[in-house]
C-alpha cells in the first residue's frame, strides 16, 4: 500500500512507408538503415529534404570519389574511416565535417557529403569501435573520447585536410561527437560541433532518476545486434567511474568550441540536449561559453503521436550549422549570427484548436527569461489547486502497485515502442493504480516553458518502489501526455549508493519530469497522473530492494 502526501510544483511514428531510397541500396544492412536512419532523417528534416538528398546522391554517385582507411587508435585498434571528396575535388586542402557512427560509415559518408559538399567540405565518416568494418569490441560510447581525439588528430595530419574539423552527428553519432569534447584536452583540430538529438550525460540518459530505460536502451542494443552488452549496462546501475567517459556534466569547462544543439520536447534525449546547451553556454571553456545555439522542435526522434504538430520540421538548424561552421574557420573571434535559442511552443491538437486558442508556433530569443514559478497542490478527491491543502492529514491518497501488472507505456519520449509523442491517457487513468489530480477548467491561458518538477511525500510497506508522474492536457474528453518521468526510491538520495526505505516512514522526494514548452488553453484542464510504473519505458520495480541484476521475487506495494 502506497500513501501519498503530495506537494506539486510546476515550473515512433514515422512517415508512411515510402519507396526504397537509393541511399538504402548503399547500406551494408539495408533493414537496419531503413528502420533507424531513414525515419530519423525524415523526422528531423522532412520527407522533401530527404528525397532531395537522395536524388543528389543517386545523380552524383557515379562521380563520387571516396577512399577508405584503417586508422590506428592509441591502443592499436584500427577504425574504418572513409573520406568522401566533393565532386571535382582538385587536391586543395579543405575543412572536414566528421561523423562517427555505429550505423555504417560506408553509407553515412554519402549523407554527410549531400549535406556539406556544396559548402566546400570533405565528408569523413567512421565506424565506431566494434561496428561494421572497424576493429575492436563495441563499448557503448566509453571509448568515444579517446577514439574521437585520435581520429581528429589523424585527419588534421592528412594532405587533403586544412587542419579544421567540424563534428556532426545525429542521435548515437551526436553522442559520439559530444564525447569528443570530453577528452582532456579536447582535440586541437576540432573547431565546431552540430549535435542533433543527442546528450552529454550517458548515465542519466540510461537511468532516469535511477530507473532503467528498458525499451530505449535494451531495444536499441538488440536492434544493433549488440544485445550481449545489456548485461554490462545493468551491471553498472550505480553511477561510478565506468560512466565517466560519457559524462560531460562534471567537466563542462573542458568544452571549447561553438555548437548547435538540436532536440525535441518529446525526444528521448530532450533533457540531455537542453542540459548540454546550458553546460556549454554558461559553464564551458572560453571557446564554448556564449557561443551555443539551442533548437528544440516538438518531436526529435519521434515522428508524431496521436496528432502531428504543424511546422515542427524545418531546415533552420542546417542554416545555423552552415553559418557556424563557416565562422569557426575564421581567425577572428567567433561572432554568433542569429538568436541563440529557437523553441517550438506546443499547443493542443491542431485539428481541435479554435481561433482563440494558442500554441504550435516557433519562438526565438537570446536567453530564456527569468522563470516565474507556479505551484499547484494535490487536494482530496482528485483536485489540483493553486493553493495548499488546509488540513494535511486529509490529503492522504493510496493505491496498490503490483510489479507483475505494471501501467503500460502509451506515448511519451520513446523509441523502439509502438507509440511516442502525445497520446490520450484516459484508458490508463481508469486503472486503480493511477491517481489523477485535475484543475478546474482554466479561465486563463497557462503557458509553461522549462522544467516541470514534482515533490511527493510518500510512504510504502516495501523497502523500495518507484513513483511516476505525468503531466497531461485535458480537453474534448481526452487527456494528452505532455511530459513524464519516474524516481526509483533506492536511488533517491544518491546514484552511487543504494538507500532503501523504512516501511511506513514518510519520505519527501523531488524530481524533474524534464523540459517542455506548452500552452494550456482556456477551457482546458491541467492534470497530473501519479503511479508507480510506466512499462516498458522504465523497468518495473520489483519492490524487493534488490538491484536489477540481483532480481528476486516481486512484492506487491
Amino acid at each position: 500500500k502506497l500513501l501519498l502526501f503530495v506537494l506539486l510544483g510546476l515550473l515512433a511514428v514515422s512517415f508512411a512507408s515510402s519507396p526504397e531510397l537509393f541511399l538504402e541500396t548503399l547500406a551494408t544492412n539495408r533493414e537496419e538503415f531503413r528502420e533507424i536512419t531513414v525515419p530519423l532523417l525524415e523526422n528531423l528534416l522532412g520527407e522533401e529534404k530527404v528525397l532531395a538528398m537522395d536524388s543528389y546522391i543517386q545523380k552524383s554517385y557515379a562521380l563520387s570519389n571516396s577512399t577508405g582507411y584503417m586508422v590506428p587508435m592509441s591502443d592499436g585498434v584500427e577504425l574504418y574511416t572513409v573520406v568522401n571528396f566533393p565532386i571535382g575535388y582538385d587536391g586543395e586542402p579543405l575543412p572536414v565535417v566528421f561523423d562517427r557512427t555505429p550505423y555504417d560509415a560506408s553509407a553515412y559518408q554519402y549523407i554527410i557529403g549531400s549535406l556539406f559538399h556544396h559548402k566546400g567540405y570533405i565528408a569523413v565518416a567512421q565506424d565506431m569501435r566494434g561496428r561494421y568494418k572497424s576493429q575492436g569490441v563495441w563499448s557503448y560510447w566509453r571509448k568515444s573520447p579517446s577514439d574521437g581525439y585520435d581520429s581528429i588528430n589523424w585527419i588534421t595530419q592528412q594532405p587533403w585536410s586544412n587542419g579544421e574539423v567540424m563534428a556532426f552527428g545525429i542521435s548515437a553519432d551526436g553522442i559520439a561527437a559530444t564525447c569528443e569534447e570530453g577528452h582532456m584536452p579536447p582535440p586541437e583540430g576540432l573547431k565546431a560541433q552540430s549535435l542533433w538529438v543527442a546528450t552529454g550525460d550517458g548515465y542519466s540518459s540510461t537511468y532516469y532518476n535511477g530507473a532503467y530505460r528498458e525499451a530505449l536502451i535494451s531495444g536499441w542494443l538488440e536492434g544493433l545486434g549488440e544485445g550481449w552488452y545489456i548485461d554490462t549496462i545493468l551491471d553498472h546501475e550505480a553511477y561510478g567511474p565506468w560512466w565517466y567517459p560519457i559524462d560531460l556534466t562534471t567537466r563542462w569547462n573542458n568544452t571549447n568550441v561553438p555548437a548547435v544543439h538540436v532536440g525535441g520536447w518529446y525526444d528521448i534525449f530532450s533533457q540531455g540536449t537542453v542540459q548540454a546547451y546550458f553546460g556549454y553556454q554558461y559553464l564551458g571553456g572560453d571557446g564554448a561559453r556564449g557561443n551555443q545555439y539551442l533548437v528544440m522542435n516538438a518531436l526529435g526522434h519521434c515522428g508524431g503521436g496521436e496528432y502531428r504538430f504543424p511546422g515542427t520540421r524545418n531546415l533552420w538548424m542546417l542554416e545555423v550549422t552552415y553559418n557556424m561552421f563557416e565562422q569557426a574557420q575564421l581567425l577572428t573571434p567567433y561572432n554568433p549570427q542569429s538568436y541563440y535559442i529557437c523553441i517550438y511552443v506546443m499547443g493542443p491538437n491542431p485539428r481541435k484548436m479554435s481561433d482563440s486558442d494558442s500554441g504550435n508556433f516557433w519562438a526565438c530569443m537570446n536567453e530564456f527569461p527569468e522563470p516565474t514559478y507556479s505551484n499547484y497542490y494535490f487536494h482530496p478527491d482528485g483536485y489540483l489547486r493553486d493553493y495548499i491543502v488546509d488540513s494535511p492529514d486529509s490529503s492522504e491518497s493510496s493505491f496498490i502497485y503490483d510489479p507483475t501488472y505494471p501501467v503500460p507505456t502509451i506515448g511519451g519520449n520513446n523509441l523502439n515502442l509502438p507509440t511516442c509523442g502525445p497520446y490520450d491517457q484516459t484508458e490508463l487513468e481508469t486503472r486503480a493504480d493511477v491517481l489523477s489530480f485535475t484543475t478546474d477548467a482554466l479561465s486563463d491561458t497557462v503557458a509553461i516553458t522549462g522544467n516541470v518538477t514534482v515533490t511527493l511525500y510518500v510512504s510504502s510497506n516495501c523497502t523500495d518502489t518507484d513513483f511516476t508522474a505525468k503531466l497531461t492536457d485535458v480537453y474534448d474528453d481526452k487527456s494528452y501526455n505532455i511530459i513524464d518521468n519516474v524516481i526509483r526510491m533506492r536511488w533517491r538520495d544518491s546514484y552511487t549508493t543504494v538507500n532503501l526505505m523504512n516501511p511506513g516512514e514518510i519520505y519527501e522526494v523531488t524530481f524533474d519530469l524534464g523540459p517542455t514548452s506548452y500552452i494550456f488553453n482556456v477551457g482546458h484542464y491541467i492534470r497530473i497522473d501519479i503511479s508507480s510504473s510506466n512499462y516498458p519505458r522504465f523497468t518495473a520495480n520489483l519492490n524487493n530492494g534488490n538491484t536489477i541484476v540481483e532480481g528476486g521475487d516481486p512484492i506487491v506495494a
